[in-house]
């Protein structure tokens, strides 16, 4: 048993070196290098058979004969057949690597070139992200200043930057310069009084700080909010005197304001001074008596007051209604009532029958005693005369010899302004 294992072993070294330079012959002949079999072999196969593990069969063919063989092997013994157009060998060894396949174009495949191991490509490194940009801090403050004075067109500015100020400009819509200039890296770079229209908004402002990096800021600038009105309590009335009196053109000036007055100013219609001056901050301030025609209105008057920040009134002051006239009648005279003395006294009665008030005026009675001679006696009443008030006087003379007459004027200077001036005159005769 141990023998024909060995034979059996033997026989497939064989069989295998056969294999080999069957191969080796069939490259060689394809080549055109020579080899008996060069035309009649182009092929050669060895196969295995699964089911007898020690049997394996070789064939050749060509297109002008055949040559097969099988190689068997079993057991102690062998059987070799074979003959020159085809035979067999059968062998039951283990089968042997078939050699490489020859193309048909009579060249042989070149050679498989194993693959390269190639080693996996790193992946590519992530450029670092840029540096921030430095921060744009600039700005700039815009502040009113004199609020509610000069059309409020007065400003300041302010340049300012956390990392210091190293240069700006603040320029106006139209392109001009309002504020430029270094700021020697300050915090904040302050104007003057700049005079700015509303017109000039809104502002370009461009601010290079002094960081490392330095930063540029560019920045609009708009116009503050326009601050409210200010009260304006300012109060001037133009109040007439004399009623129906100096054919009413006597008036007093009144000036007041609750904040207290440091200066006013009142003026007639063509701008020539009515009343003015400074107050002391006192709340009120009241003029004499001013004569003031009907051409002289409207009166226009300013007042500035004494709060901080001041506020200005700028006033028209209208001339007062004019008031009803006055009628001023005599209605009586007394007969002459002649004293122990001798002297004479002569009661006159008299009334207001017009609308208005009539102020002071003067009454005069003329006392006509013979031919050609009188005597004259004024007087000047005061308080006036409400609308539909009656009074009376008395009139006094010495004694007279041949009194004839007395003639009693009312409003004898003619003071007040009345509806009618026909009735202001009545005689008492014998």
């Amino acid at each position: 048993m141990e023998t024909s294992k060995k034979y059996a072993t033997i026989g497939l070294v064989g069989l295998g070196i056969l294999a080999v330079a069957i191969s080796l012959w069939s490259f060689l002949g394809s080549n055109g290098t020579g080899g008996p079999i060069n035309d009649s072999l182009k092929s050669s196969t060895v196969t295995y058979s699964p089911t007898s593990p020690t049997h394996e069969t070789v064939s050749n063919s060509s297109g002008s004969g055949d040559q097969s063989g099988t190689i068997s092997s079993g057991g102690s013994s062998g059987n070799t057949s074979g003959n020159p157009s085809g035979g067999s060998v059968s062998d039951d060894s283990p089968a042997a690597t078939p050699p490489p396949p020859t193309s048909t174009g009579g060249s042989p495949p070149p050679a498989a070139t194993p693959p390269v191991p190639v080693a996996p490509s790193a992946p590519a490194p992530t450029p670092p992200p840029p540096p921030p940009s430095p921060p744009q801090n600039g700005t700039v403050l815009v502040t009113r200043l004199f609020i509610n004075e000069y059309g409020n067109t007065k400003y300041s500015l302010s340049v300012r930057d956390p990392e210091g100020v190293g240069s700006f400009s603040v320029k106006k819509t139209s392109g001009a310069s309002s504020f430029s200039g270094g700021g020697n890296c300050a915090l904040a770079v302050n104007s003057g009084t700049v005079t700015l229209q509303s017109t000039d908004f809104p502002l370009a402002a461009v601010i290079t700080d002094c960081g490392n990096p330095s930063s540029t800021t560019e920045l609009g600038v708009a116009m503050p909010n326009l601050p409210p009105p200010p009260p304006q309590n300012g109060v001037v009335t133009a109040n007439r005197l004399f009623p129906n009196q100096y054919s009413n053109t006597k008036y007093s000036i009144y000036v007041k304001d609750i904040d207290g007055l440091s200066s006013f100013s009142v003026k007639k219609a063509n701008g020539g001074n009515v009343y003015g001056g400074g107050g002391n901050c006192s709340t009120t301030a009241t003029s004499g008596t001013i004569t003031l025609v009907p051409a002289d209105f409207p009166l226009s008057a300013t007042i500035t007051d004494c709060r901080n920040p001041a506020s200005r009134s700028d006033l028209s002051v209208g001339m007062p209604p004019v008031p009803p006239p006055a009628d001023l009648f005599v209605f009586g005279i007394d007969p002459p009532d002649e004293t122990r003395s001798g002297d004479y006294h002569v009661r006159v009665q008299f009334a207001n029958v017009g609308e208005g008030v009539a102020g002071n005026f003067h009454i005069k009675a003329v006392f006509y005693y013979s031919w050609r001679s009188a005597i004259v006696v004024e007087k000047y009443l005061q308080g006036g005369l409400d609308s539909e008030e009656i009074d009376g006087t008395t009139f006094t003379i010495g004694s007279v010899t041949g009194l004839q007459r007395v003639r009693v004027t009312i409003d004898s200077q003619n003071e007040i302004v009345e509806s009618n001036e026909t009735n202001n005159t009545r005689e008492l005769t014998d």
